[in-house]
């Protein structure tokens, strides 16, 4: 009676009766607490708690928990929405959902007294989870032609689809978990010195008021962001950056190619 499933996570069971096209969107999975709840970033932390769960027993998510973490109650409801609500009105302790719905919801609702809390890693196999298109086992044809027009959606299309979705995050939703050896470094390090070549735009600019920009310069603003790690530039000749280098007066090279 259905042609065509959306939003699908790939598993063996779903596997016996339907084929899939190629992924379409990597989403990771997090809770979400109330403002006051201390931040979650393993599934154990909710052992005797309540987690909502959507939408039925027959939910991936549900039977992952059911299976891997009996000690946690879940509490059914009908849609993200009352998943969140649910953990508002404080009939759960947390829920778990994919960040864009999250994001999605949490600024169509006005949800202030909910955060966004760790990665649920365990959930996701320690990597991002991956959409698919689901058709009868019988319509590989359909299934070719929505990977066909998958493939011709260009980057700025995506870019676009995803802004006007689920827009800017406020809280960094791709903070990675540290091991304690990485944060005792950036502690000893409050400040990395990253060299670079001041004759190498776009990838790094030094402007007239002595500020850099350029490419380089915005991909290690994401990678603070998500680290915690604070970086400054240093340019110079790529002679003079290089013997720093070797003199440890810089951390680091920016924009270096590797040699085979």
């Amino acid at each position: 009676e259905i042609d065509l499933l959306h939003s699908l996570v790939k598993n063996q069971e779903r596997l016996l009766y339907g084929i899939f096209s190629n992924d379409y969107l990597a989403l990771r999975n997090y809770f979400v607490t109330r403002l006051e709840h201390s931040e979650i970033s393993h599934m154990a932390q909710l052992n005797g708690k309540t987690i909502a769960v959507g939408i039925d027993k027959g939910w991936s998510k549900a039977q992952f928990i059911s299976r891997h973490f009996p000690g946690i109650r879940l509490l059914y409801v009908d849609n993200p929405e009352r998943m969140l609500e649910s953990v508002a009105d404080g009939d759960a302790d947390a829920a778990i959902c994919n960040i864009s719905t999250i994001t999605y919801l949490m600024k169509k609702k006005g949800m202030t007294d909910l955060k966004i809390s760790g990665w649920a890693k365990e959930l996701d196999w320690g990597e991002n989870r991956k959409f698919y298109f689901m058709a009868q086992r019988n319509a590989p044809e359909l299934v070719s032609l929505i990977d066909k027009g998958l493939a011709l959606i260009t980057v700025k299309e995506r870019n676009e689809l995803e802004e006007k979705w689920f827009g800017t995050v406020e809280k960094d939703e791709f903070q990675i978990e540290l091991t304690p050896e990485e944060r005792q470094f950036i502690s000893e390090h409050p400040e990395i010195t990253l060299g670079g070549a001041l004759t190498f735009d776009p990838f790094l600019i030094k402007n007239a008021d002595g500020s850099v920009s350029g490419y380089d310069k915005d991909i290690i603003d994401l990678v603070s962001r998500r680290t915690g790690l604070k970086f400054k530039f240093l340019l110079d000749r790529w002679s003079v950056i290089s013997k720093k280098l070797e003199s440890r007066d810089v951390d680091g090279l920016s924009t270096c190619y590797q040699a085979k």
